[in-house]
């Protein structure tokens, strides 16, 4: 139950606190800055930009579809993108490669 209602914040800790390696963490403990899952041209506007760019293509490409079958709505739709597409598809002009 904790980590259902939890934050992404408070989960990576509490994994930490577990010992898995889950994101690298500074010397003083604190998390360290996650790489944005967006195309460096799309995470350069602003946040109104960007979730207007990637629920258009979420809903262009049906990924709602997903979120029915799977009865989950993700809160930042841009992961639910970058795990079903590749970066090298000329459709996803939104997401970054998770290939680093």
């Amino acid at each position: 139950a904790f980590i259902i209602s939890s934050n992404y914040t408070t989960k990576i800790k509490f994994m930490y606190w577990l010992g898995l390696d889950v994101i690298p963490v500074s010397k003083q403990g604190n998390l360290m800055e996650l790489p944005s899952v967006l195309r460096s041209n799309i995470a350069a506007n602003n946040e109104v930009q960007n979730n207007e760019i990637i629920n258009k293509f979420f809903l262009d490409r049906a990924f709602n579809e997903v979120e029915t079958k799977i009865q989950y709505v993700f809160q930042t739709k841009a992961y639910l993108i970058a795990a079903f597409t590749h970066s090298s598809s000329f459709a996803n002009l939104v997401t970054d490669s998770y290939e680093r």
